[in-house]
């Protein structure tokens, strides 16, 4: 629009110089022209953005983290008067970064007109955020003239975290302790400690049937703390060198991956990610619990107050746990003593995210509770640390 504008004065320096040169009619009509074309245009462009309209096609979309996706955005023109282009000032994620940053759009449209326009986008980080049309802008046809308006338009985005597979999780054992627990459907018939309704992915075999046929709906036994074990997983998002965004995102996978893998195996979890001011866990017994834990795990801010791994282990009731899942960016020597002296009680994993360079020392891979070295993110980084860990490589 600038050299636009640089044009217009031009003319307007050509025009009162052809009127001052030719005094005619002629030339004072165009000299008229050139001079109250602006007005004329600043009130057509200021009729025409009162119609323009532009919103997302969608209030909420879903999609995995890293990946491309498309999402639309529909615009109209409710003047008779053509639009050439309308603008739109938008925060959009950028398929090149994977991060959000703010962008141009810009639109032609006819009288009466709309269109949808399908837009590409990425971002690398999992995570609730929201894509947003800023401001809205009408030119006139010459290019000279501007006007916007704010505008507030939001679309909710949702990147999900990787569901990544850890087929070794069960594979190695520490001592004497394994991953495997005893059956609950072993258990003596009045070895529970109380019953509660029936859940969508529960054993059938531990429906309390006398209770449930005097309620009219199904009851199931619940196992105390010492039948019915579990894993205690617990996520610290405070420390660790490198992109703090990466490193909370390869926390809650690798967090994600040990639970799906101890409900494969028939193991409870306790996860606790050191909220404060929270609830405090999740606790996952069932397939709808997992896919809620999941759903819980994609939007849990990075920028949340969270208290680190020492923290957590004084918080939480660990003692019950048969498997104790410690998961950090940052190792120091209290939590790998800690981790020894709960290996005496339970069995433990310390999985430390390094997404650094530093060498770890291979004592650790010695020690009474299984260490996993997570260098890097992803399903292949987390694959080579079990396979660490349990000593195939």
């Amino acid at each position: 629009m600038a050299k636009n504008r640089v044009f217009y004065f031009a003319a307007v320096f050509f025009a009162f110089a052809f009127s001052m040169l030719y005094t005619s009619r002629v030339s004072a009509i165009l000299l008229m022209v050139v001079l109250l074309y602006p007005i004329a245009a600043a009130a057509l462009t200021a009729v025409q953005l009162a119609f323009l309209k532009a919103e997302f096609t969608e209030s909420r979309i879903e999609s995995e983290k890293n990946t491309r996706f498309e999402f639309g955005i529909a615009v109209s023109n409710g003047s008779p008067f053509p639009c050439a282009p309308m603008e739109l000032i938008c925060s959009l994620p950028d398929t090149d970064s994977g991060r959000f940053r703010e962008k141009r759009v810009y639109i032609s449209l006819p009288p009466f007109g709309s269109a949808k326009l399908s837009v590409d986008g990425k971002h690398l980080y999992r995570g609730c955020y929201s894509a947003k049309i800023k401001k809205i802008s009408a030119v006139d046809p010459l290019r000279i003239i501007k006007l916007s308006r704010k505008y507030n338009k939001e679309l909710v985005m949702v990147f999900l975290p990787r569901k990544l597979n850890f087929s070794e999780f069960s594979g190695g054992e520490i001592g004497e302790q394994n991953f495997t627990r005893p059956n609950p459907i072993t258990a003596e018939k009045e070895d529970f400690s109380h019953v509660r309704e029936y859940r969508m992915g529960d054993i059938l075999q531990m429906i309390h049937w006398k209770l449930t046929a005097k309620q009219d709906e199904l009851m199931i036994k619940q196992f105390d703390s010492i039948n019915d074990r579990r894993a205690a997983v617990l996520c610290d998002l405070t420390g660790g060198e490198g992109d703090p965004l990466l490193i909370a995102d390869t926390v809650i996978e690798t967090a994600i991956a040990f639970v799906k893998a101890a409900l494969d195996e028939g193991l409870h979890s306790q996860v606790d990610f050191g909220a404060i001011n929270d609830r405090g866990g999740v606790y996952v017994a069932n397939d709808d619990e997992f896919e809620n834990f999941f759903e819980l795990m994609s939007v849990l801010p990075h920028n949340g107050e969270y208290c680190g791994l020492p923290a957590l282990l004084d918080n939480t009731e660990i003692e019950s746990a048969a498997v104790l899942v410690l998961i950090t960016a940052e190792i120091s020597d209290d939590i790998i003593a800690r981790a020894r002296a709960l290996s005496e009680n339970s069995a433990v994993y310390l999985i430390y995210v390094n997404l650094t360079s530093r060498p770890t020392p291979k004592e650790l891979y010695e020690e009474d509770f299984l260490f996993f070295n997570v260098r890097g993110a992803g399903e292949e980084a987390l694959k080579l640390a079990a396979a660490m860990a349990v000593g195939s490589v």
